[in-house]
């Protein structure tokens, strides 16, 4: 892995890309707090153009979505409501060997925003 590497997104706020060059996967982690809507922003703008969009059980105590292009899309994002107004987003893309396997894209995603929000609460 790469050293996380900085890539906001002024519309939405900061964000830290991870990725492995030897076999394509990458991690981003983005704290979504310049739109103010949270989770409800990903209702009304994501959900109605991504094919695969699934409330998912809450990590941390949050409530959860996750999408994707398709059932088989090596990316997909997580995205957990922290506030009204925050969001965390986390997107992950599998290396090759990960996504020939059949494996879940999703599941990194959730991992990563699990230990996101758990780390954000113990240091609250």
């Amino acid at each position: 892995m790469s050293q996380g590497q900085r890539s906001d997104v002024e519309e939405l706020g900061a964000r830290c890309r991870w990725s492995h060059s030897s076999n394509q996967s990458a991690i981003t982690v983005g704290f979504q707090t310049e739109t103010g809507q949270g989770l409800s922003a990903v209702y009304a703008n994501t959900q109605p153009r991504m094919p695969v969009f699934n409330e998912i059980d809450p990590i941390e105590g949050y409530p959860a979505v996750e999408f994707k292009e398709s059932d088989t899309d090596p990316m997909c994002t997580t995205m957990v409501g922290i506030a009204d107004e925050y969001a965390i987003s986390v997107s992950g893309t599998l290396g090759a060997d990960a996504e020939q396997e059949g494996k879940d894209s999703c599941k990194p995603g959730q991992q990563v925003a699990s230990w996101v929000v758990a780390n954000l609460k113990a240091q609250s």
